[in-house]
């Protein structure tokens, strides 16, 4: 008679009555401390041990994970953003694809659905102007028809909400083809931006440009 124990030979197969700690197979005394042979009881009992969930909050609390008075299987609750948070967050990382895709465009007037009205914007560290949003915009629609091909790729969204505003630095890559002989200006920048909940959703009041490079090819 076989059962599914994992024996010394771990397969599965050892003779009934075998244990570990036993002399032989088939023993008939029973060893001190019979420990369970099958996987999911042997990961139950040794789960159940004080000292193994002791050992585990206190590795999580030294590496500052739990909250005084959390227990190691209230982490996920703990830590796991709010549904309202979640929502912030994906509308702000939205609005800065929609600038993106409204300035790639050329829909300058979408831009109105992006910045406050008064928005500040300071693109001179990459060579622009700084001013309040309508100038800015009525610069953009202006200038940017001279290249003759552009994107902005936008990415790294690191973001700072505070209730109804909020912080961010968003990275962005920037081909501008300057002619027809395919030189190509190639800028690596961030923007740094606040945010400003209003009633019809979060808008930027204020974006400066930091600047990483650029290289002419």
């Amino acid at each position: 008679m076989i059962h599914d124990g994992a024996g010394p030979s771990g397969m599965g197969t050892e003779p009934a009555g075998w244990m570990f700690g036993s002399a032989e197979a088939g023993a008939t005394e029973p060893p001190a401390t019979v420990v369970p042979i099958t996987i999911s009881d042997a990961a139950s009992a040794v789960e159940s041990l004080p000292m193994t969930d002791q050992r585990n909050r206190s590795a999580e609390a030294h590496a500052g994970v739990l909250k005084p008075g959390c227990s190691s299987r209230g982490v996920e609750s703990a830590f796991m953003l709010s549904l309202p948070e979640i929502s912030d967050r994906l509308e702000i990382q939205q609005l800065l694809v929609d600038y993106a895709s409204a300035i790639d465009q050329r829909r300058f007037d979408d831009l109105d659905r992006v910045f406050t009205p008064d928005a500040y914007i300071d693109y001179r560290a990459m060579g622009g102007i700084d001013g309040q949003y309508p100038q800015v915009k009525a610069w953009l629609a202006e200038v940017l028809p001279h290249f003759g091909a552009y994107y902005h790729l936008v990415g790294n969204f690191d973001l700072r909400l505070a209730g109804d505003t909020a912080s961010g630095r968003t990275m962005c890559f920037n081909p501008m083809q300057l002619n027809k002989d395919g030189q190509v200006l190639f800028c690596a920048l961030w923007y740094e931006d606040d945010f400003i909940r209003t009633p019809t959703g979060w808008r930027i009041a204020r974006r400066v440009e930091a600047k990483c490079l650029d290289k002419l090819v």
